[in-house]
């Protein structure tokens, strides 16, 4: 994984020079870089695809309602920000 090089490189530095506080500070980063891999890697499907909702059967029971249906039950998917 080319995103653990640079805590690669700051581990080996803070060895070399005997900081055991970057030492710490680099083990807490590793396990926060392993734990958003982990997140990202769970969440992979949901993140990189493309989602079309389909809304005929609201269409359908929208165009059925009365106008007083319509007031109480907003389900007009037209007026929804999708952004």
């Amino acid at each position: 994984m080319t995103e653990t090089l640079p805590l690669n490189a700051l581990n080996l530095f803070a060895t070399l020079t005997g900081d055991k506080k970057k030492r710490k500070q680099v083990a807490e980063m590793k396990a926060l870089s392993e734990k958003a891999f982990n997140m990202q890697s769970l969440f992979f499907h949901f993140i990189n695809s493309t989602w079309r909702f389909q809304s005929g059967n609201t269409d359908r029971t929208w165009a059925l309602m009365n106008d007083q249906e319509r007031k109480d039950f907003k389900i007009d998917v037209t007026a929804f920000s999708w952004d």
